[in-house]
């Protein structure tokens, strides 16, 4: 089942900001790298918040920013900003955060055979590599020495698909899906070809 906020908490912790609240600009913004997946999330966090999040184009970052603006929303996402164990204790679905944090921050390499998500909160590093353990995701984890982040692995294709349900992206679903085994529904008919699935 997916659960809308544990995936907007993993959305935030992957690739999220808050303002600083100067002259009562109380924003909080989530990064991504497509329209139609900030479409999404602006879906996403209507729902779950009852606000309405407007999209912003970086168009030489090519990126976009979903962005709202609500006081007590603000707060709360600072609080899970500067104390990570209260992210802990708000988590009810951890598929759905790492989900979230897959579908901002994760890169998906089909002919490795792994997902790597790369943050640079220590906490939320150990946190997602305990998530994932106890998930039994079997993940790796280590520190770069030129960037000082953090890069969890995981591996395996039935580690991979098994967070494919839990992904909003587009484009990372289009691309794990690939790893799926297509089902023949019946033996072709010799002289006749099979047709392609209509778009």
């Amino acid at each position: 089942m997916k659960n809308k906020e544990d995936w907007i908490i993993g959305m935030f912790v992957g690739d999220g900001s808050i303002s600083e609240a100067v002259n009562n600009d109380y924003k909080i913004s989530f990064y991504v790298e497509s329209f139609k997946f900030a479409q999404i999330v602006c879906e996403e966090i209507s729902e779950t918040y009852g606000v309405d999040p407007k999209i912003y184009a970086y168009k030489k970052k090519r990126c976009y920013e979903v962005y709202f603006r609500n006081k007590q929303l603000w707060k709360k996402f600072l609080y899970l900003k500067r104390d990570f164990e209260s992210v802990k204790k708000r988590i009810h679905s951890p598929l759905n955060f790492i989900a979230g944090i897959i579908d901002s921050e994760g890169c998906i390499d089909l002919k490795g055979y792994r997902i790597t998500i790369t943050l640079k909160n220590p906490e939320a590093s150990k946190f997602v590599f305990d998530v994932l353990t106890f998930l039994d995701f079997n993940p790796s984890i280590y520190k770069t020495k030129n960037d000082k982040v953090f890069r969890i692995r995981i591996y395996g294709k039935s580690s991979m698909l098994k967070i494919l349900p839990y992904l909003r992206n587009p484009e990372k679903i289009e691309k794990l899906s690939q790893m799926v085994p297509r089902q023949q529904t019946g033996p072709t008919v010799r002289g006749e070809s099979q047709g392609s699935e209509p778009d």
